[in-house]
């Protein structure tokens, strides 16, 4: 905690007098904080698998969202959501 509380002093101090070096360490040692506290949380299998299979639905609705943009029948653009009636 104490560690983190001066990274983020650091973090902020530099932000403000413009310091490029002490921006950086103040910055990289939060990162490497916050990677640290969370290790056993990203090293569980389920979290994973539901990144997984987030990502690849966004990807998905992108795609469509797409591909709905450049093949309107009517000319008009329309968006996946769009499309669906709630």
């Amino acid at each position: 905690l104490i560690t983190g509380c001066a990274s983020f002093g650091i973090f902020i101090y530099a932000f403000i007098v413009k310091s490029k070096k002490w921006f950086i360490l103040g910055l990289v040692s939060i990162l490497l904080i916050a990677v640290y506290l969370s290790a056993t949380f990203w090293a569980s299998f389920a979290w994973m698998l539901y990144l997984l299979i987030a990502g690849i639905v966004l990807i998905v609705i992108a795609a469509m969202n797409e591909w709905g943009r450049r093949h309107a029948a009517d000319g008009e653009r329309k968006r996946f959501f769009e499309e669906w009636k709630w």
